[in-house]
């Protein structure tokens, strides 16, 4: 098979110390494979435990002519060097060490990853999986600041919804313009339209999950076998293989689903419209929306809560006229969003939103109107005047 040659490119981004350091230099003609896989790694935490697992998942697959594997492992433990890895067949090369353990819960070090791995592994598809808790837009149940996502406790770091919009975005940069294929979050309840309203200009896919996600996360060795058969598979593809193989991890509680950021862009905008409507509160009062939000499908946070059952049951119980009519809207362009959804939960369709009562309302409230999504669609405001 010929292979396709590329230059080692000249980049916007300059990497950080850490990562400039002893960096594996890209060779003048770097191969051009299909895929690069690529894992931020965040094991500095208390789910350290669960990542040999993971990696020998991938392990059991390993590179190929077609598909890169590459992860950034960080541990949980302080005396331990992060290290870049590359995974072969049965076994992992180090191609670099840090020397040092580095902050995963800072943005830039997802955006240093991103370059390394195009530069010394450069595909024509890009997939980036971030392994580590994960907390929707903002959890602040058990913790005691709001965290999103990569929670790093050897620094007290972590990444927020709109850092992890930043990083994607100057890895569009880095890519010659060109969207991420795929993002995917082996992490808790990222799967909201909070996130993804942050993340969808810099990719074509997301795959994660509405609900909290067990130790041992997803399944890598069936999905990164059906890519490594499959090396032309298309991010929606890819991204269903991951949803698919997630759901024979568990017997019950699981849901994994695949969001296309093209299709958010119409539901966006009848989401503002739908959140119009309701703020009228001349269909349906104030007291009745509480009931119905308090009937919607909740996960393991119940203010985190599902799109579809949310507006099922506002076409249920408005009258004929323009709610009843932007509910059904809001209905079937979410469901034209959701490319896969696997799940043995009942009512768990595929995308969240953060739907509160009054008490959680009032304590979030300051941090959620940080969200892009807060500032540019009309959600926010039916929140405020629901519990004003």
């Amino acid at each position: 098979m010929k292979k396709i040659l590329v230059a080692a490119s000249t980049l916007l981004w300059t990497f950080s110390a850490a990562f400039a350091d002893g960096e594996k230099d890209a060779s003048a003609n770097v191969p051009v494979k299909k895929w690069t896989f690529i894992v931020y790694m965040n094991g500095d935490n208390n789910l350290d435990s669960f990542s040999d697992a993971n990696l020998n998942q991938m392990k059991a697959v390993g590179s190929t002519d077609d598909v890169n594997i590459i992860v950034l492992r960080d541990r949980n433990n302080q005396s331990i060097s992060s290290k870049i890895l590359r995974v072969a067949k049965n076994k992992f090369e180090t191609v670099k060490d840090f020397h040092k353990n580095l902050d995963m819960g800072d943005y830039h070090t997802m955006i240093d990853l991103f370059q390394y791995a195009r530069q010394n592994y450069p595909a024509e598809h890009y997939a980036f999986d971030i392994w580590d808790h994960g907390g929707g837009w903002g959890l602040k149940d058990f913790v005691p600041t709001f965290r999103d996502i990569s929670w790093d406790d050897g620094t007290g770091h972590f990444i927020s919804t709109p850092e992890m919009g930043k990083a994607l975005a100057e890895m569009v940069k880095l890519n010659d313009g060109k969207k991420i294929d795929l993002v995917g979050t082996d992490a808790c309840l990222m799967q909201m339209i909070e996130v993804e309203n942050e993340v969808s200009p810099s990719i074509t896919a997301m795959v994660a999950s509405e609900e909290t996600e067990p130790g041992a996360g997803w399944d890598y060795t069936a999905p990164l076998t059906f890519l490594t058969k499959n090396p032309k598979a298309n991010a929606f593809q890819f991204g269903d293989s991951i949803a698919k193989a997630y759901l024979t991890t568990g017997s019950s509680g699981l849901q994994q689903s695949v969001v296309s950021s093209e299709a958010l862009i119409p539901l966006k905008e009848k989401i503002s419209v739908f959140a119009d409507k309701l703020s009228a509160f001349n269909v349906l009062s104030k007291t009745k929306v509480v009931e119905i939000i308090g009937q919607t499908k909740g996960f393991t946070y119940d203010d985190f809560k599902d799109i579809i059952d949310f507006c099922k049951r506002v076409v249920a119980v408005a009258p004929q006229g323009e709610l009843k009519a932007a509910a059904a809207d809001v209905l079937e362009a979410t469901k034209a969003a959701i490319k896969s959804n696997y799940t043995n939960i009942p009512d768990a369709n595929g995308l969240s939103i953060w739907l509160p009562d009054a008490n959680t309302y009032e304590s979030k409230k300051a941090r959620y109107s940080e969200l892009n999504w807060a500032k540019t669609n009309h959600w926010a405001s039916f929140l405020s005047e629901l519990y004003k």
